[in-house]
């Protein structure tokens, strides 16, 4: 038997979206709603955005952070050593090392907007090797701020991760919740004889409708068997296709065939297809399953269900 199908896995998902602002980070439920600030994370390849030691100049300064000095960094497209940070980022994950002070001294990271928050992010002593922290800001128009606190500081700031806009809809759906949005209409399960011999006499066995409430896709399963008394020298062949015109369709077809001597007895073989139909708004589909079959005294008994998966 072969079989043309066209298959869409349609999923109802589940996950915590996170959400991030002027404050730091913190997980929300998505069904909260919320703004465009939502995102998930997605890890990067560590790159380089800023490196301000002399003779590296990464990021376009060689100059330590003077005391209360705030330094405003691009966290979009190829920054510094980094290269296609994606465009929809809304926050970003980073390593930043604060070194060669010349005395106590913190750095501060957020999205730039408003005043410095009142918060440290790395904190350096005097005599202190690199001091890293992972910091995790929001970005503002793709870029974020980074003030430095007492003293003169040299700063690296690492990429290792974005968090990148998430704004559609995966939160937990309860049965009746998904009963309400993904539905199937089944057919009365139905046997037919089909003795027509050429697609041109296609007969329907069995048929669905379902009415669509708005654009998506209704996917057309069936699943059966076909039945025949087999004779010595007997060559079974039955030729089914999903229709929604009512006409035999090729490209959506099953085919069976069998040429087998030995056998002489009853025979039966399931089969099963599927089909996707698109539909743009609101309307009624009905599909058919359509058949033929050379042979006579054939029966194609058949469950047919449309689902809307919107």
């Amino acid at each position: 038997m072969s079989t043309t199908t066209r298959t869409r896995w349609a999923a109802v998902g589940a996950a915590v979206a996170v959400t991030l602002g002027a404050g730091g980070m913190g997980l929300v439920d998505a069904t909260s709603g919320g703004e465009a600030d939502q995102g998930i994370f997605e890890p990067v390849g560590p790159c380089r955005l800023l490196d301000t030691r002399p003779g590296q100049g990464i990021g376009g300064r060689t100059t330590p952070l003077a005391p209360g000095e705030t330094q405003r960094l691009t966290a979009l497209g190829d920054q510094g050593e980094c290269a296609g940070i994606p465009a929809d980022a809304v926050a970003v994950e980073l390593n930043v090392t604060g070194l060669l002070t010349t005395g106590a001294t913190h750095f501060t990271l957020w999205d730039g907007r408003g005043d410095v928050p009142n918060a440290s992010h790395v904190n350096i002593r005097l005599g202190d090797g690199p001091t890293p922290n992972s910091v995790t800001t929001a970005l503002d128009d793709g870029g974020f701020a980074l003030f430095n606190s007492s003293a003169n500081a040299h700063v690296i700031v690492d990429l290792v991760g974005v968090y990148r806009q998430h704004d559609h809809d995966d939160r937990y759906y309860t049965q009746e919740q998904i009963g309400d949005r993904f539905f199937a209409v089944e057919g009365e399960r139905n046997s037919s004889l089909v003795q027509v011999a050429t697609e041109a006499n296609s007969v329907a066995i069995n048929s669905v409708a379902v009415d669509v409430p708005g654009p998506g896709q209704v996917l057309l399963s069936v699943d059966g068997w076909f039945q025949n008394e087999i004779v010595d020298g007997t060559i079974l062949e039955v030729l089914c296709s999903l229709s929604i015109d009512g006409n035999y369709d090729a490209s959506h077809e099953t085919r069976f065939l069998r040429d087998d001597l030995e056998w002489s007895t009853d025979f039966s073989a399931p089969f099963s297809l599927q089909r996707v139909i698109d539909v743009s708004g609101a309307t009624t589909i009905e599909g058919q399953l359509v058949c033929f079959s050379p042979y006579v005294d054939t029966i194609v008994v058949s469950r047919l269900v449309a689902t809307y998966l919107p």
